[in-house]
């Protein structure tokens, strides 16, 4: 990219230089530059209609003061196609990890990576709250039912009953299930509704 940018016939590469103000023209709109350079102290104009800021790569990691892994230039080292660092239950996304692409896009595709890893890492250690917690579960549904009944509406999905069950379906994933009663309060199998899912 350099050597195409250095070759370019459209592109004047100014050396040692600072832009120090920009200003506007007759119209409103941006009409200059004023450019130093930084060795002769020189300030000179430079008419443009256009400016992009750049504020370079350098990654924010020196707070880590070595506790993870970095390369030579201070990028988070992960394992590839990861966002698993050199220390275990530590993930690290967007630009601070990546060091080729540092587009918002990857960066909050990482952040979405690293979310799920997360959410993997604390299940797999026995550390996450609230996801299948029985006791939690029924407090929802609780908190559910009153809000309904103070706004007077019906509650569907949390009959007064409350004959919900936890089922292990073939995903792997637990859901809160409802069976429907028949008159005489049998079960009306197989008729069930789904009421809560939990990942």
């Amino acid at each position: 990219m350099q050597k195409r940018a250095l070759e370019h016939p459209n592109i004047e590469v100014m050396w040692n230089s600072a832009v120090n103000e920009a200003y506007g023209n007759e119209k409103g709109k941006l009409g200059g530059l004023k450019v130093q350079n930084v060795v002769t102290g020189e300030v000179t104009d430079l008419e443009v209609n256009g400016l992009f800021f750049a504020i370079g790569h350098e990654p924010a990691t020196v707070f880590l003061e070595g506790q993870l892994a970095t390369d030579e230039d201070g990028y988070i080292k992960v394992k590839p196609g990861t966002t698993e660092t050199s220390v275990e239950g530590v993930f690290a996304a967007g630009d601070v990890q990546d060091k080729k692409w540092r587009q918002a896009i990857t960066a909050a595709g990482t952040g979405c990576m690293a979310a799920l890893q997360v959410e993997h890492f604390l299940e797999e250690h026995g550390i996450q709250e609230g996801k299948s917690d029985p006791v939690q579960s029924e407090q929802v549904r609780n908190d559910t039912s009153t809000l309904a009944d103070q706004h007077g509406e019906a509650n569907e999905l949390l009959p007064n009953d409350r004959p919900e069950k936890m089922e292990i379906f073939e995903d792997g994933h637990s859901h809160l299930v409802h069976n429907h009663l028949s008159e005489n309060g049998a079960p009306a199998s197989p008729s069930k509704e789904l009421v809560a899912s939990f990942l």
